[in-house]
């Protein structure tokens, strides 16, 4: 299982931080990592969540948040995309 109370320089307070080191922790050889979330188009910013329920558990014991489903992680990840959209920042790139 990732390990989802590690970070990677960052508090992990934000909904892209989290799914920028579950990318990068399967780029590093994380194969449950890998698993669960992975690039699709890395030169784009594009990923799959291949189990958004297992995502959704792990940003629920992040925030500590034992009702988190994916209906209400993907709409925070919507509102996450559409402020980087509108501002034109690609903060997903890493």
């Amino acid at each position: 299982m990732y390990a989802c109370t590690a970070n990677t320089g960052s508090n992990g307070r934000h909904l892209w931080e989290f799914i920028r080191d579950l990318l990068l922790a399967g780029d590093n050889g994380d194969m449950a990592a890998a698993e669960i979330i992975r690039w699709e188009n890395r030169d784009e910013g594009i990923f799959r969540i291949v189990d958004s329920k297992q995502v959704a558990e792990l940003w629920g014991i992040r925030k500590r948040n034992k009702t988190m489903t994916y209906e209400k992680l993907s709409r925070a990840l919507r509102l996450a995309t559409n402020l980087i959209f509108s501002s034109k920042i690609g903060v997903l790139s890493v």
